[in-house]
């Protein structure tokens, strides 16, 4: 819903409260629901990713907006028994509380219930992340995610500041300094050529090179850069990315190569394979299993546009474009439609560049949030706009009409001196004020 925030903010709102108002009073939530009239049922579990998004979604919005107020509204909880030790997840209908709690508190709550840390310094896995096929690595409850560590630098970095403008000064302290361990734990997974992805139970890492199953993970690659790794690091972590996970052919992105291996008749793996999860119950090639899964992909080209390396970052956005496909002879593989963005292209052999789920609006709404605002350089904050445009060596200029908080702008990019100009005249940002403005911006 944070690609809505472009055309209609009130709808991003609408779901930040729709989402906290199936947050457990224990601080985690519904990995998904069913919400209908006389209806509502869902599945709790130990899912360790579900926690963050929530703060994240809403930093993002008050930046976005300036609509500090969000975070006073007040939103029930729901109750439930608490899973068991021995219990992966549970489908029931939850109860909501009869006491109220602001989203600000909602936020601290799930961020505080998402911080924990492993023997490597990391958040814990529970049954999964982002990538919830990874159910088994963390089955006994000491497997970590490190892409999670610089997922959760990131939000707790960002809300710190919400924090602070509400006085909570040592809560703020302590997120950046929660922020920057696992930063530091994050780069300490650094292994030749790549971060590694997560560790198992029993402290084996899972993304390390020549490790077989899933030895190069998009997610650590691209999030080593947007959470702030040192460069020396995350610019041969993208290399490594782009020389594995990029098949120009077929038109793919993969989010990890090789396929994680399927156990044998009898349920066993053998000695060179630990059991990951339900990731593996996918064919070799499709959707999390070493296909295109296309939030991660364009969280890839996302990463290159944020490295300075805009050619990079614009040819995969170009990949995974269907236009591209059907105007570079890939229309016959991919048969998906041409106006919808896939959530997900197959690479299995016996149908490369196969379109997976197309009518999927997360991973369109990511591509067009990297386009806005990673390419373009787009950033509103409230009452005006940031622009730090990236032109790919082969533009010369381009020009964007939209509008912003009832603002409609015209804005040109081109060669020259730095430069914003706004209605003819120099400036510092661009006001979005609900007048019309003519904005040029110049750069090398």
């Amino acid at each position: 819903s944070l690609s809505i925030l472009w055309f209609n903010s009130a709808v991003t709102r609408s779901q930040l409260l729709r989402c906290a108002a199936v947050q457990f009073e224990e601080g985690d939530v519904m990995h998904w629901w069913y919400q209908m009239p006389g209806m509502f049922q869902g599945v709790r579990t130990k899912c360790s990713d579900d926690l963050v998004w929530l703060p994240f979604a809403t930093a993002e919005y008050v930046e976005f907006t300036g609509d500090g107020a969000v975070l006073d509204e007040k939103i029930p909880w729901i109750m439930g028994e608490p899973l068991r030790l021995d219990e992966k997840d549970r489908y029931f209908k939850p109860e909501p509380t009869q006491h109220t709690s602001t989203l600000y508190e909602h936020c601290t709550r799930a961020l505080e219930r998402a911080s924990t840390h492993g023997e490597h310094g990391l958040p814990l896995i529970g049954s999964g992340d982002w990538n919830d096929g990874f159910s088994l690595v963390g089955a006994q409850g000491r497997g970590e995610s490190v892409w999670l560590g610089m997922f959760l630098a990131i939000t707790l970095d960002r809300f710190a500041p919400i924090c602070r403008q509400r006085n909570e000064h040592e809560r703020a302290d302590e997120y950046r300094k929660i922020a920057e361990e696992y930063r530091r734990a994050a780069d300490a997974c650094f292994e030749t050529d790549r971060y590694i992805r997560a560790f198992f139970d029993d402290g084996t890492p899972l993304g390390s090179p020549g490790s077989g199953d899933g030895e190069i993970d998009s997610l650590p690659q691209s999030f080593s850069v947007l959470c702030g790794l040192p460069a020396q690091r995350t610019s041969v972590a993208l290399d490594t990315a782009l020389k594995h996970l990029v098949d120009r052919k077929n038109g793919i992105v993969k989010v990890l190569p090789p396929p994680c291996a399927r156990s044998n008749a009898q349920g066993r793996y053998d000695d060179r394979h630990h059991p990951v999860g339900y990731i593996s119950a996918y064919p070799p090639g499709l959707r999390e299993n070493g296909g295109q899964y296309t939030h991660a992909a364009t969280w890839l080209a996302i990463a290159l546009l944020e490295a300075e390396r805009t050619d990079e970052g614009l040819e995969l956005l170009r990949i995974l474009s269907t236009t591209h496909k059907y105007t570079n002879s890939l229309g016959n593989q991919y048969k998906g439609e041409p106006y919808a963005l896939a959530g997900d292209v197959y690479s299995h052999p016996e149908c490369p560049g196969r379109a997976g789920w197309t009518q999927y609006t997360g991973s369109a709404g990511w591509y067009y949030t990297a386009v806005l605002r990673h390419l373009l350089g787009l950033k509103p904050h409230g009452d005006y706009l940031e622009i730090n445009p990236r032109l790919p060596s082969k533009w010369d200029d381009c020009e964007i009409k939209i509008s912003l908080n009832s603002t409609p702008l015209n804005i040109q990019i081109k060669r020259g001196a730095p430069s914003l100009l706004v209605d003819g005249k120099p400036a510092p940002n661009v006001p979005l004020d609900g007048l019309s403005h003519d904005v040029i911006v110049s750069l090398y």
